[in-house]
This record gives C-alpha cells, structure tokens and sequence, in this order.
C-alpha cells in the first residue's frame, strides 16, 4: 500500500544521502592527500634540478646518447658539409650556384637560398672556437637559431656534431646560461627525431587487463624532418606548376596595363580614356562659368552636369593611380600603377625568375633528374660517406617521398679543416691620451666655426660679417607706412581699369556662345530653348541645326524669330507711365467666349424652379435683424437666469440683516447680470 511504499523511499533517500556524504569525505581526503604530494614533488623537482651532482649526470646520460649516435652524427656532418662552401658567410644565392657549377654539379636555387637563409647551417663549416664565441640569441638571425622545426634530423644531427664542449659570454645579465638552455633544447628535440627515426617504444601508462606497464610505439617522422623537400629535384608537376605561376602573374600583369592603357593612351599620354575625361570635365566647368548659357539652360542644370563630369573624371584618375618615390628611394602610389609596379617588381626579384626556372628545369629534364631513383640516391650518398652502399640505401635512402625527384649530390669536401678567424685586438687609450684627443677634436670644432660667413646683432642693428652693411633694424614700432610695390600697382589697375583708387569696370554684355561639353551639346540637341510649335519650347529647326552639328550662326535664316510674349511686355510696362505704357492686350480666351455664338439660352430647369409656386419668404437674417426694433416683441425670461437671480437676492438679504446685528451697518453685494454665452 502507500504507507509501505512511502517508508521505503524514505529508507532507500536516507541510505543514498549516507553515502554521498561517505564518498565526498573520502574525495575530500584524497584531494588533501594529493595537495601535499603535488608540493612533495615540487620540492623534490627543486632538490634534482639543484643537487651538485645533476650536471655530472647529464653529462653522462649525453654522452651515452652521443656515443650511440656519434657514428650517424659525424655521417650527417659529412652529408652536410658537402653541400656547404666554406665561405658561405661571403657568397649570395647565385654565388653559391656558380661555384657548384665551376666544382662540376648541379644545384637548385631553392637549396641554395635555404643553405644561404638558415645561419645555424653556417656553424657546420665553421671552427668549434668561433661558435663558442657566437653571440647568437640576440639580432636580426635570432630566429633561424631558436626555431629548431625548421630543420630536419639530419641538418640537426650535423649541427650537434660541430657544437663545442661549453658556450663562452654565457653569463650576460638577466640571460645566465642562456646559450647552454638552447643547447639542451637541441639535444631533447634531437633525441626524439631519432627516437621517431628509429621506431623506438615509450612507457603509455598501466594496462589493468594484463596488469603490467604498457608501450607504445613512437609515431614515424614527417616527410619534411627527415628530410627537406629543398634537398631534392622537383618532379614534372612541381615544375609545372612553378611555371604556371609565373604565367598567372604575367597575365595579370599583362591585364593590368592594358587597362592602364586605356586609361592613360599611347605612350604620348594621348587619346586615353583620363584626357577625354579630363576635357569634357573642363568643358563642363566652363560652360557653367557662361552666363548666357546659365539663362538658356538654368544653373542648376549646368551644375549637374558639371559635378557629374569631375565625379567621372576623378574615378578614372583614382582607377589609374600614381607613383611616388620619396626622400629614401622609397617608392609610393595607389591605384593601377601600383599594382603594375607591384607586379613587375615581384617578377624582377623572384629568386629564381621564370628565365632562370626554365633554365633550371632544362638541365634536370635533360638528365630525367625529376623521376625518383632511390638507387641512384644511394649511389651519389656512398661517394661522399664512403661506407657500403646496401647501408646507405637502408640508412639514408629507404623512403620514398612524393613530389620529389633524385636526390641532388653535394660536390665540397665532406671532411673540410675549419679555420679560426682573425680576430683584430684594438688598442684603448690612457686617460691622458682621451682627454688630449677630446681637446684637439675641440680646437678644430673651435676653429671650424669661427670661419666663414654670418649675420650678427648688434645695438639692435642687423648687419652682416662680411661686408658689415647694415640691413635694418630689429625691434622698433613698427614697419612705418608701406608703399605698394610696382607688381601690386600693376595688378590693381588690371583689375579696375585705373589706378589704385579707380571705379571698378562696367560689367561686359553677356555674349552668346555654344556649349561645349558633349553632355550639354546632346541635352541641346533634344532639347532647345525657342517658341517653337505651339508655343511649347520646342524649335526642330534649331534642334536639327545643333543636331548635325552645323553652328547656329550658320542658319540663322533658317531659325523662325521668337515672337514677343505679350503677357511679360505688359508686365514690364506695368509700372511705366501712363502715356508710354502700351494698352493691354485683349484676353483671347474671353474673345474667344463672347465670338463663340448667340446668346446664351435659358436654364429650363431653373426657369420651372421658379414658376412652381409661391414667393419665398423673407430670410431669417431679416427676422432676426427685425427683432431688436421697436415694434418687436418681448423676449421671454429665461427661467434657469430667474431662479439664478432669486437665490441672490435671499442671499444679499440675510448678509444685510446679519451686519446690521453686528456691526451696526450693513453693506450690499450687487447682482450680476447673468448672460448665458459669457464666459
């Protein structure tokens, strides 16, 4: 029943909250217990990382790593160094081409410009004293340093192989082993490429099945660490589509200037699309300026059309753009020259150009150097390492890559002797000796002024060293009274036709002139301004003479004479006298209705209106008018006003017989005379 069932849900809640309440002790316990070991392995991190003997230990544990892989290390040294002039510091991309060429090989100009960019490949040519005085965390190349990813196992193993015992200069302020930190960063991100290369297993936690630690193993390297894609021929499709870039960029190019062409015209910097623009806005602007076409057209409307004509003229100058070279060479611009600019010098710098791509290409097609050998890869790799070449093809040359060709061959010494440079000691001068040099270097800074030219002040006069004339005085009241000079004389009578003081000129005729902008010629070609047909504006005589492009001073003849309007003559001979004005003219639409015919006949329904029975009586107007007369009745009184006037009284009544008891007087309250529409 439900009293059973209700005790033992409430049972069953009682059990449920216990051991929530059991289960987050025991979270609390362990939480606690885990706080403290966190701290525990915190200060036993700190004890390892500081214990004296850490140092001797790594040093160990290194050089057991190094003693494994110092035979695949001085190996990759070998490879290296044979791809690697000895002054590569000197050489630029295309030196480093042409000395591969005079040693009898052939190299890519991607490899060339990677062996030449990443400064931490120069160490593997250099001597191990000048790397341990490299101050290389700091500068320009510091990235090429620190960004290890950027090099495969192989260039790293080289790298560690020529790396000195200890750094010297690793103790710079706020840097203290520095240098030594990224020589460990090396070695860890080094030992777990090989790790990878070698298909080493690590620890993956505990397998509770089998009760026992697990093992995974690692994930193999990328095609690009193991080794780099510049090493290597480009196959038929990488070339291609080298080619094909360049093909873009040249019909881009090719694109943009025939636009620019358009724009600008031929060579001359005539005929293009920005002078005709450029005319037709000047000749918007000066037919706005017209004041006699301003009255055939309205200003309004020249003024449309002259913003219109600047706004199409600034869009094709925007289009076009420009070019500016600034105080440092510097080149600046917008607009299609730029991107021309742009364009061509992209093309101009490429390294390599399309030229030297073809070129490139060429020689390896020639010796069908983009198809992928592995064989012939070992081949070229046993020459330099000189070991057995079934170890060389297991070891260097057991992966095929895609998008590659045959490995490209270095042609230097594998096993080269790195010279140490010449470092020059410069002397420091005594004390005695700086400041004798600071006291000659002032004489002559002393003696180099007090020669040559200048101006000097004196009594407020400014005069000059050389010739000691004086040129005016400084300070004073004032510049006194200025008289103007010639070119400001001349200028002024220009302007008004006299002297300084003259009358301005009477303002010319307006004289009559033809537009000369191509959007007002075809508004006047449908458009023009006369008496015309109907008196509707329109002349087709005129329209047709501007049409075809004859002047209209050519066929005067032929244009019919603009008859008077006889509505603004009499306007503007309204206020004339009496005797000169001339008489109104006749309304032509009311001679029109007095000639239309007889009289008019009359109205029949009107006329029945009328015959339909007695006079109407007189308005209401007259009856209220005759109201206020003498012999006009009396109004009646209005009640409501009556009994207004009665409570009044018996009010004004009792105030009266109260002062009289009181005061001995009494006073009296005027009624006011009601009105029913006063407000």
């Amino acid at each position: 029943d439900d009293d059973n069932f209700a005790s033992v849900a409430k049972e069953q809640n009682e059990h449920l909250k216990a051991k929530d309440k059991e289960l987050k002790e025991s979270l609390l316990k362990v939480q606690r217990l885990n706080v403290n070991h966190e701290g525990q392995i915190e200060i036993w991190n700190e004890r390892m990382n500081t214990a004296p003997e850490r140092a001797a230990e790594m040093a160990k544990r290194e050089e057991a790593w190094v003693a494994k892989q110092q035979e695949t290390n001085l190996q990759c040294l070998k490879i290296m160094r044979s791809y690697i002039p000895m002054d590569i510091e000197k050489l630029s991309v295309k030196q480093i081409l042409e000395k591969v060429k005079a040693e009898g090989g052939q190299c890519t100009y991607a490899l060339a410009e990677r062996l030449k960019s990443k400064k931490l490949l120069h160490w593997i040519v250099m001597h191990k004293d000048d790397i341990a005085r490299e101050n290389f965390l700091v500068g320009a190349n510091v990235s090429a340093f620190k960004n290890l990813g950027d090099y495969d196992v192989v260039e790293l193993r080289a790298v560690y192989a020529c790396l000195p015992a200890t750094f010297e200069l690793d103790n710079t302020p706020g840097r203290v082993g520095a240098k030594l930190e990224w020589k460990n960063g090396l070695i860890t991100k080094l030992k777990e490429m090989s790790a990878q290369q070698a298909g080493e297993t690590v620890p993956a936690g505990w397998d509770p099945v089998k009760e026992e630690e697990k093992f995974e193993k690692l994930k193999p390297l990328k095609p690009a660490d193991e080794r780099n894609p510049a090493y290597y021929y480009l196959d038929e499709s990488g070339m291609k589509e080298k080619i094909a870039h360049f093909e873009v960029i040249e019909q881009r190019l090719d694109g943009l200037k025939k636009r620019c062409t358009v724009l600008e015209g031929e060579e001359g910097g005539s005929g293009g699309l920005v002078s005709e623009m450029k005319a037709e806005a000047d000749a918007a602007l000066e037919d706005y300026r017209s004041e006699y076409l301003q009255q055939e057209y309205g200003k309004d409307v020249l003024k449309s059309l002259r913003d219109e004509a600047a706004k199409e003229y600034k869009k094709v100058v925007d289009e076009l753009g420009f070019l500016k070279t600034g105080d440092k060479g510097r080149i600046t611009g917008k607009g299609l020259k730029l991107k021309i600019y742009n364009l061509e010098q992209s093309i101009e710098n490429a390294s390599p150009n399309k030229k030297e791509c073809l070129e490139e290409f060429g020689l390896v097609r020639a010796q069908k150097l983009q198809v992928p050998d592995l064989e012939a890869d070992a081949a070229v790799l046993t020459g330099i390492l000189e070991i057995a070449y079934a170890k060389v093809l297991e070891d260097f040359c057991s992966t095929e890559f895609n998008g590659r060709g045959c490995l490209i061959g270095g042609v230097f010494d594998p096993m080269p002797e790195p010279k140490k440079k010449e470092r020059t000691a410069f002397k420091k001068l005594s004390d005695e000796e700086e400041a004798r040099q600071r006291k000659l270097d002032m004489e002559k800074a002393m003696a180099a002024r007090g020669q040559g030219g200048g101006a000097s002040v004196k009594d407020g006069i400014l005069g000059d060293k050389n010739n000691g004339g004086e040129v005016g005085v400084v300070g004073g009241g004032g510049l006194g009274k200025v008289k103007p000079s010639e070119s400001m004389r001349a200028m002024l009578e220009s302007q008004h036709g006299g002297g300084t003081k003259a009358k301005p000129k009477e303002k010319a005729p307006v004289e009559r002139r033809e537009p000369k902008s191509k959007a007002l010629k075809a508004r006047a070609s449908a458009v023009v301004m006369g008496a015309g047909e109907g008196g509707n504006g329109l002349d087709k005589v005129a329209a047709g003479a501007l049409a075809d492009g004859t002047p209209r001073e050519d066929r005067l003849g032929e244009i019919k004479a603009r008859p008077p309007n006889p509505m603004l003559a009499g306007i503007k001979a309204r206020g004339a006298p009496a005797a000169s004005a001339p008489p109104r003219p006749p309304n032509p639409m009311l001679a029109a209705i007095q000639a239309r015919g007889p009289a008019r006949p009359p109205n029949p329904m009107l006329a029945a209106i009328q015959a339909r029975g007695p006079p109407r009586p007189p308005s209401l107007a007259a009856a209220i008018a005759k109201r206020g007369g003498a012999d006009a009745p009396p109004r009646p009184e209005n009640p409501m006003v009556a009994a207004l006037k009665k409570k009044q009284a018996a009010q004004l009544a009792e105030r009266n017989a109260q002062g009289a008891e009181g005061v001995g007087g009494g006073f009296e309250i005027g009624v006011v005379n009601y009105k029913p529409n006063a407000k």
